[in-house]
């Protein structure tokens, strides 16, 4: 038998909608790549309810964008993952957050909390 791995319902559900047939070998991959969109649609929805806004955050410094990115974070995150852009454009700001998930950065959002526990762990093969 080969490998098995624990994943949420919500990401068995749209990975069986992307492979249909159930005697496909789904790439640990696309589980991966699955599983982050399904982690940044919620913290979208948490953080800004998908409105491209730029707020003064608790700390008193600006969080910009649907995924509400700090000034220094999105450096930080650029800076390791060699991804520029811009808060504020909504495909940037997703493009950096799927990384950020992707890379183990999930609780750098406050809103982590708001993903379910069983989907809080990255994929692994």
């Amino acid at each position: 038998m080969g490998k098995t791995i624990k994943i949420s319902l919500a990401t068995i559900i749209l990975v069986t909608v992307l492979f249909p047939h159930s005697e496909a070998e789904i790439p640990i991959s696309k589980v991966r790549e699955v599983w982050a969109e399904n982690v940044v649609t919620i913290l979208t929805a948490c953080e800004s309810g998908g409105r491209n806004v730029s707020i003064i955050d608790s700390n008193g410094l600006p969080s910009r964008g649907i995924l509400q990115f700090q000034d220094s974070t999105w450096a930080d995150f650029s800076k390791k993952s060699g991804i520029v852009g811009d808060p504020m454009v909504p495909e940037d700001a997703i493009e950096m957050a799927r990384w950020g998930v992707s890379n183990g950065y999930l609780k750098r959002w406050s809103c982590y909390v708001k993903v379910p526990e069983t989907m809080r762990k990255i994929p692994e093969a």
